[in-house]
């Protein structure tokens, strides 16, 4: 069952206001065009000069051509089941019938961050702005299933993004049958990276696209880039997996290719995963503890010096840098007449 809004508190439309805000002066600092910036204006003349029709590109990335006829056939195999077991399958039809319901649903996910239902509603339609009906239900774990009526409107998702809420990635996939928050492991972002000075000759598309896809699924190019109008970096969005350390370089023939990510508010110099900080990296500080457990009462760190140990010497030996984030330009300040 969908769950019901309850009126928002003065409280709640403070905190939506500053968001909203706050996501509006964050993203516009960092030259991204104002076509990718999740605040809902459909831009149609500068979405025109992106290159996102490489056929099946997006079906394939974010799980919409992986085995739906497959799915539909009936369950005649036969599984072992255990004591107190009983099993339950689903023919060809039946199998149709759901896939015709839930086929134009997706399950999304704040990356790094914990929402409310009714916050995270009202910021979704705020951006995305759907024409026909859409319905949002908690599934657990902080996993929401977006349901649409018109296939437009996801469509417009599916390719708008990436999309944020504050300074949080909108992680999105496919709705698939049997989905369960708790075993969902996989989880992909839609970013835009940055090839600072990238030699010329490979401005062409398909090398473009055979030099992204070292990064992660492709899923369109700055035409800016491919137009030759700005040679000081190439913008290329990608789809990455979050549970694997970012791509920090290219080795292309004899050259080192750095490779920059724009919008990222939070990167682990040590493992070169997103979501947290070095300071605050799972690995780094088991890795820190395990001795002192060991030694038990023998040892005992000043926080300054656990501090400086979780640092590791300012990063002096790390291979992930700050230069991987791009910086947000500050704004000039507004000088009334």
């Amino acid at each position: 069952m969908v769950e019901r809004e309850r009126p928002r508190s003065s409280e709640e439309e403070d905190t939506l206001e500053r968001s909203i805000k706050k996501f509006k002066d964050v993203h516009h600092e960092i030259e991204t065009p104002s076509e990718f910036l999740g605040n809902g204006d459909k831009i149609k003349s500068y979405k025109d000069k992106l290159v996102g029709s490489i056929p099946g590109t997006y079906e394939q990335a974010f799980g919409f051509d992986s085995g739906m006829e497959e799915e539909v056939n009936s369950d005649d195999e036969d599984d072992e089941l255990c004591e107190g077991m009983v099993s339950l399958k689903f023919s060809k039809d039946e199998k149709t019938r759901i896939h015709a319901s839930w086929g134009k649903a997706i399950i999304v996910k704040i990356f790094g961050h914990s929402l409310g239902y009714s916050f995270l509603v009202e910021r979704l339609r705020s951006m995305w702005k759907p024409v026909g009906k859409v319905d949002c239900v908690n599934v657990g774990h902080d996993f929401f299933l977006i349901k649409f009526e018109l296939q437009s409107d996801l469509d417009e998702v599916i390719k708008g993004g990436p999309w944020f809420v504050g300074q949080q990635f909108i992680s999105i996939r496919q709705w698939e049958l049997e989905f369960k928050a708790s075993l969902a492991l996989c989880l992909t972002i839609t970013v835009w990276v940055r090839l600072a000075e990238l030699p010329i000759e490979f401005y062409e598309p398909p090398m473009l696209k055979k030099i992204g896809k070292t990064i992660g699924p492709v899923l369109r190019i700055d035409s800016y880039t491919l137009n030759g109008e700005k040679g000081r970096f190439v913008r290329i969005c990608v789809q990455i997996d979050v549970n694997k350390p970012l791509v920090r370089s290219i080795k292309i023939r004899r050259m080192i290719q750095p490779v920059q990510y724009e919008g990222l508010n939070s990167l682990c110099f040590a493992y070169g995963r997103l979501g947290h900080r070095k300071d605050h990296c799972p690995t780094v500080i088991k890795k820190l503890e395990s001795p002192m457990e060991n030694s038990g009462s023998q040892t005992s760190d000043s926080p300054t010096r656990r501090e400086e140990q979780v640092d590791g010497g300012n990063n002096e030996h790390s291979v992930y840098r700050e230069w991987m984030m791009v910086k947000r330009k500050k704004k000039k300040p507004t000088v009334k007449a």
